[in-house]
């Protein structure tokens, strides 16, 4: 039997089973979150008092439309790359374009990963401090630092007031308060949370006013926020430039196309063509990345 063949079949095998696969993933993780969420409203309700009201909590969202979207986006991604295998005589080109293909589906979906937790990082360290005042005024009326964190929690909206009432909910379940600040440090992977994790890590084992401390805290993140501020603002000009350096070749290409539309012909029709085609969108993209990492400052 011919090799190309039994690669083709290989891919075509590999483009069909593989959403299979992400979709019993998938599967199993939604029903995981429902678990969890089961669990902690169990827990909240459990933890009110009688004569206090029910808290409110918000319902989760339908994991079925979770799952629907993504079985969507499983079987419709690999369907170009299936007409790709099947319409192409020359294996080699085969490879590159599905390569390229797949390429580039895995940069816009881990951009899009990444630029979600950019937000989520963005709105979790603009909300902070202010939590952490909160926290202070609690201690000051005399609470404990668990019921501060609690009613921090309760009081304030957005990521910051999800991660305090997983923190109360997983104490409450009987797991170490230092050690669910660790975990949680761990996870979220902030700065941030990282030194106010290690404040009261240090607090919980040598003592010490810890009002006194979280208020330095509180104005040591606030001047990490304006030094970041002053550094978007500095490599603005730097991102900017960048943009039109890597988006000028595409924009001339595009002008050129549609005063002359057979100028590219030699790009599309013959094999070097399509070879210089590929190594140039390469290098291109080489480029953009190095140029964006090297304005890329971490404060």
């Amino acid at each position: 039997m011919d090799i190309n063949f039994i690669i083709v079949l290989l891919m075509i095998f590999l483009l069909i089973v593989g959403p299979f696969i992400g979709i019993m993933h998938l599967r199993d993780k939604a029903r995981n979150q429902q678990l969890a969420y089961r669990l902690n409203t169990i827990n909240r309700v459990r933890a009110t008092p009688q004569n206090n009201k029910i808290p409110i909590i918000k319902k989760q969202d339908n994991a079925s439309w979770i799952i629907l979207r993504n079985i969507i986006l499983f079987f419709i991604i690999p369907i170009p790359a299936l007409f790709m295998i099947l319409l192409n005589d020359s294996i080699f080109f085969m490879f590159v374009q599905v390569s390229i293909y797949f390429g580039i589906i895995f940069v816009i979906y881990f951009s899009i990963i990444k630029i979600r937790e950019n937000n989520y990082k963005k709105a979790f360290n603009d909300e902070f401090p202010n939590a952490i005042d909160q926290v202070i005024r609690n201690l000051r009326a005399g609470r404990t630092i668990i019921d501060s964190i609690k009613t921090a929690g309760e009081d304030i909206k957005g990521p910051v007031s999800e991660q305090f009432r997983s923190i109360v909910d997983q104490v409450g379940l009987g797991k170490d308060f230092i050690l669910v600040i660790n975990d949680l440090s761990a996870q979220l992977n902030i700065p941030e949370f990282t030194f106010f994790g290690i404040v009261l890590s240090v607090q919980q084992e040598t003592g010490g006013n810890i009002i006194k401390t979280l208020s330095s805290l509180v104005t040591m993140l606030r001047g990490r926020h304006l030094m970041r501020l002053k550094v978007k603002a500095l490599s603005s000009e730097g991102i900017m430039s960048a943009i039109v350096m890597g988006g000028l070749p595409f924009v001339a290409a595009g002008v050129i196309y549609l005063i002359r539309p057979d100028y590219f012909d030699v790009l599309f029709i013959t094999s070097a063509g399509q070879k210089m085609l590929i190594i140039s969108i390469l290098c291109e993209l080489i480029g953009c990345i190095v140029i964006l990492r090297t304005l890329h400052i971490e404060v």
